[in-house]
């Protein structure tokens, strides 16, 4: 069972990474200056476009769908992780 806990611990913090890389290239920002707990927005200036352009480039790189109310209710970093694990974890599901 405690494999299992560091595999999903892992499996997140590979997504949370992945995000962050997305995040900092569309805004033009080193991956060391964003937190988890910042919002794409408020903290760090996202435009429209980046709006529309993070959850594209997200999409695409995990083969996920993400609605703009998804993204949304998202917009902290950590929480676009979230949703994009629970994206993957229910695609896995689907496929059972």
């Amino acid at each position: 069972m405690e494999d299992t806990v560091v595999k999903k611990k892992q499996k997140k913090q590979t997504v949370l990474e992945h995000v962050i890389e997305v995040v900092a290239e569309q805004l033009h920002i080193k991956k060391s200056d964003i937190a988890p707990d910042d919002d794409i927005v408020y903290d760090m200036g996202a435009e429209s476009i980046d709006v529309v352009e993070i959850p594209m480039y997200l999409e695409e790189d995990f083969d996920i769908d993400i609605s703009s109310d998804e993204f949304d209710g998202a917009r902290k970093v950590n929480a676009l992780a979230d949703l994009v694990q629970r994206k993957l974890d229910e695609k896995v599901k689907s496929k059972k």
